[in-house]
């Protein structure tokens, strides 16, 4: 099955939109108080390579971006 580029844009927008809006979540609050992000992910839906991190630091989590804190510097 292949899909669009279009199609995979939306795909992965309605992913960002359920995790964004999962009230269910124990860290819903957590994030709420604190007006922490989940970090979802940002670049090409085409791509051959993609980074994966093991938890947001507080730079990633404030601003909803990966790898914009110390460990993109090294990336």
């Amino acid at each position: 099955m292949s899909l669009s580029l279009e199609e995979r844009f939306e795909k992965m927008k309605d992913v960002r939109n359920r995790i964004l809006n999962l009230k269910e979540s124990p860290l819903y609050q957590y994030r709420v108080d604190n007006k922490y992000f989940p970090v979802v992910g940002e670049g090409s839906h085409n791509a051959h390579i993609m980074f994966i991190g093991e938890a947001p630091g507080k730079n990633e989590a404030e601003t909803a971006r990966p790898f914009c804190g110390r460990s993109g510097k090294v990336l």
